[in-house]
C-alpha cells in the first residue's frame, strides 16, 4: 500500500498534482486541486533531450520558486496523511479527527442527499436527549440507550414509532462504518431485550361503499382534483404516493407500468393496470412539460397540503375515519384479497420482497370473507330443505331467479363474462 505524489501538465494552470492509490493491486487517482509551475519530478533536458546533469554527474532538476516550496511541503504533508489514513483502514484503526465529527451534522448531511423525512425527524428527537454536540467517539450502545429511554419515557411515543427511530439511528451508523468513521454499529449490539419490539398495527382500509362516496364526493378546484385522482389511482394500482408522484408517461408502455419503487430503490417492477386505472390516466390534464402524470401533484402541492386537502375531502363524502395516502394501498390489498386473489400474487402485484409481509392481511380478510359469503341471493325456495325429489328424479331443486342474481352479482364484480348455470 502507498501513496505517490504525481503531476500532470495542463493547457493553462501549469502542472496539476495529485496522488496515485496502490492498495490490494489497485490504483486510484485523487486529485488535489493544487497547481505547481513546473515538472519538479523530471530532470531538466537540452534541446536533443538528453537530461541535463551537474559537475558531479547528478541530474538537474527545476529549482522551484518560493511559492511552490511551499505548496511541494504541503503536498508531502498530505501525502503522508493519505498513507496513514489507509493504513489505519487496513487494520482497522479510525483517524482520531474522523472521529470528533459531529453526529447530529452527519445526519443532516444524509437528510440533505436522500430527502427523506425519517433522518429530519430524527435530528430534534436527538437535540432534546443527548444535546448538541455528539461527537462520533462518544457513540455507544450506552448512548443509543439514552436515547431509546427518552422516545419511551419524556417522548411518550407508541412502541412503532419507537421502532423507527430506532432503525433509522442504525441505518445512519450503518453509513458511518462504510464511510469508516467507526468500526461497528452501536444499535447492533444491544441485547435483545433492550431493542424497541415492534406491536402489529391495525391496517386502515376502505370499502367498496365508502370507495364509491369518495369517488363521487366533488371537489372544487383543480388542485384538489388531483389529490382525489393521485388517491383514487392508488387505490386501483396499490402504489404508495412516493411512487404515484414519480410516474412518467414513460413508464407506461401497453397498459403495464414499469418502475422503480423509491422506498426500497431495488429492482424494476411490472405493474399490469387495470382499466378503470387506465381511464384514470386518460382523464387527467396533460403535464405541459410531458413528464409526469400527476405532476400538480408533484410540483406544486406540499406534503402538508396534500393532507390537508386528502382530509377535508373524506369528510365531505360522510367518512369520519381519519385516511392518509397509504390506506390506498391497504385498500389495494384487501380488495384483491377479498375478491379471491391468492395472497402470492397480491404479494408480487405490492412488490413486496417477501410473501410473509403480505400475509398481515390475513387477519383483515377473514371477516371481510364472512361478509361477503353471507351477501350471497337465496338460492333455494323459501321452506326447502334443497333435498326434494323433481320429476326427473334429481336430489335437488333449486331456485333459477336467485341463479339469475347471483350471475349477475358475479358479473358486476368481476367484469367478465361467466357460462350460464344449467
Amino acid at each position: 500500500m502507498s501513496v505517490r505524489l504525481r503531476l500532470r501538465k495542463t493547457r493553462s494552470k501549469g502542472y496539476s498534482a495529485y496522488f496515485d492509490l496502490y492498495r490490494k493491486g489497485q490504483r486510484q487517482c485523487e486529485a488535489t486541486e493544487i497547481y505547481l509551475t513546473a515538472d519538479y519530478q523530471h530532470p531538466l533536458r537540452d534541446e536533443t533531450g538528453q537530461a541535463l546533469r551537474d559537475s558531479k554527474g547528478q541530474l538537474r532538476y527545476p529549482k522551484p520558486s518560493e511559492q511552490d516550496k511551499l505548496k511541494l511541503e504541503l503536498l508531502e504533508k498530505i501525502r503522508l496523511q493519505r498513507e496513514l489514513q489507509l493504513k489505519n483502514e487496513e487494520y482497522g484503526f479510525t483517524d482520531s479527527r474522523v472521529k470528533r465529527i459531529n453526529l447530529l451534522d452527519y445526519i443532516a448531511q444524509i437528510y440533505e442527499d436522500t430527502k427523506s423525512a425519517h433522518y429530519g425527524n430524527l435530528i430534534p428527537h436527538l437535540k432534546k436527549s443527548l444535546g448538541t454536540m455528539l461527537p462520533f467517539c462518544q457513540v455507544d450502545e450506552k448512548m443509543v440507550k439514552k436515547f431509546l429511554t427518552y422516545l419511551e419515557e419524556e417522548a411518550k411515543l407508541g412502541s412503532n414509532s419507537r421502532c423507527t427511530y430506532f432503525a433509522t439511528l442504525s441505518a445512519v451508523f450503518n453509513y458511518a462504518v462504510r464511510d469508516k468513521i467507526i468500526t461497528q454499529n452501536p444499535c447492533k449490539l444491544l441485547a435483545r431485550q433492550d431493542k424497541p419490539k415492534a406491536e402489529e398495527s391495525q391496517r386502515t382500509f376502505l370499502t367498496m361503499e365508502e370507495l364509491a362516496l369518495l369517488a363521487a364526493a366533488p371537489v372544487p378546484s383543480k388542485k384538489q382534483h388531483q389529490v382525489k385522482e393521485g388517491f383514487l389511482f392508488s387505490c386501483l394500482t396499490g402504489l404508495r404516493i412516493s411512487d404515484v408522484l414519480k410516474i412518467k408517461y414513460s413508464d407506461i408502455k401497453e397498459g403495464v407500468l414499469q418502475y422503480r419503487q423509491q422506498k426500497s430503490k431495488a429492482q424494476f417492477h411490472y405493474l399490469p393496470l387495470s382499466g378503470q386505472a387506465q381511464e384514470l390516466i386518460t382523464s387527467l390534464q396533460a403535464d405541459p412539460r410531458g413528464e409526469f402524470l400527476f405532476w400538480d401533484l408533484n410540483r406544486k402541492i406540499t406534503h402538508s397540503q396534500r393532507l390537508h386537502i386528502l382530509d377535508e375531502w373524506v369528510k365531505s363524502a360522510g367518512i369520519k375515519r381519519r385516511i392518509t395516502f397509504h390506506v390506498g394501498r391497504h385498500t389495494y390489498a384487501t380488495l384483491l384479497l377479498t375478491f379471491g386473489q391468492d395472497i402470492y400474487t397480491v404479494s408480487k402485484l405490492l412488490g413486496h420482497s417477501s410473501v410473509s409481509m403480505t400475509e398481515r392481511y390475513g387477519k383483515i380478510i377473514n371477516p371481510k370473507k364472512t361478509e361477503a359469503v353471507n351477501k350471497i341471493p337465496r338460492i333455494l325456495h323459501k321452506g326447502e330443505t334443497g333435498k326434494q325429489e323433481n320429476k326427473n328424479g334429481t336430489a335437488e331443486k333449486w331456485d333459477r331467479l336467485g341463479m339469475e342474481e347471483f350471475d349477475a352479482m358475479l358479473r358486476e364484480v368481476f367484469c367478465e363474462k361467466i357460462p350460464e348455470l344449467a
